[in-house]
């Protein structure tokens, strides 16, 4: 009778730290883990950087909380008090705040060598074969400039690679230029979303060298969700990831060999290799391949 009414209490509890979550956090799930300590992680999702397959990995293994709309806090306040747990809160399309960071045990962020990200990038907004996205009026007309001075990645690679020597106040270059470095007052979307624009402040001023981090390299996916899950305690279910985005036509497009090596020997892409690799060194899931 008293192991009943425990099971009973325990279930109300546990329903009603999912009623204190936002209804768009539907898909809320957590599982026990080894650890018997509450985690509330922050996955950054670098767009472009297999975060579809990541998600999946999560959602099937029952620690998938949804987008990180401001529950940070709560996640603190309220969701602690279910010791033995493990949830993700996903930031996506916006940069991570050091705020968040406080109420956080951990930080995971997916990662790829930033040229293949930017060739993938390129890619999926493309107007002609690219993926299905949303398109509001102001992004439509930009990329439609973008795709009219740069139809291949190939053509975008080169000016980028070039840029210096490009006439400054021609028509492309300018389109260029801000598909990489948009004005305040231009929309953004995942060219110029790279780890810079995620992390690159907090990095820089040591907030994430207070909290441990996981890095989820793209080209390396499965082996490092395994350490993360095995360094996190998340007993897993399945280490299926699964594979999206994969069917559209331009997504063959690719760069040669020669000019893949000047990208990443270029000024446009030092910043981003300088994060990518400063994450290596300091993820505790260890992954040892740099990026070139």
């Amino acid at each position: 009778m008293v192991s009943a009414a425990r099971r009973l209490v325990r279930s109300l509890v546990g329903a009603l730290v999912v009623l204190l979550l936002p209804a768009a956090h539907a898909e809320y799930s957590v599982i026990d883990t080894s650890s018997g300590v509450f985690s509330c992680v922050l996955w950054v999702h670098l767009g472009k950087a297999a975060g579809g397959s990541v998600r999946h990995f999560l959602q099937a293994n029952g620690v998938y909380a949804g987008l990180l709309n401001g529950v940070a806090r709560r996640c603190s306040r309220k969701a602690r008090s279910a010791r033995g747990k493990l949830v993700f809160y996903e930031v996506h399309v916006t940069k991570v705040h050091a705020t968040w960071l406080r109420n956080m045990d951990a930080v995971v962020v997916s990662l790829r060598d930033p040229v293949a990200r930017l060739v993938s990038a390129f890619n999926w907004r493309h107007l002609d074969g690219g993926g299905h996205v949303l398109r509001p009026e102001s992004t439509l007309a930009l990329e439609q400039q973008l795709y009219s001075c740069y139809p291949h990645v190939e053509d975008f690679a080169q000016a980028v690679i070039h840029n210096a020597t490009l006439h400054p106040r021609s028509h492309c270059a300018r389109v260029m230029e801000n598909a990489l470095h948009p004005p305040e007052e231009l929309p953004k979307h995942h060219l110029s979303m790279g780890l810079d624009f995620y992390i690159g402040d907090l990095l820089r001023s040591g907030e994430l060298a207070k909290i441990p981090i996981y890095a989820l390299r793209s080209e390396n996916l499965a082996a490092d969700l395994v350490s993360m899950s095995t360094s996190l305690g998340l007993r897993l279910r399945t280490r299926e990831t699964g594979v999206t985005k994969s069917g559209y036509p331009r997504k063959h497009d690719a760069l040669s060999g020669q000019t893949a090596a000047l990208l990443r020997q270029s000024k446009a892409l030092q910043e981003e290799y300088d994060i990518y690799n400063a994450l290596l060194n300091i993820a505790i899931n260890k992954p040892q391949a740099r990026a070139p």
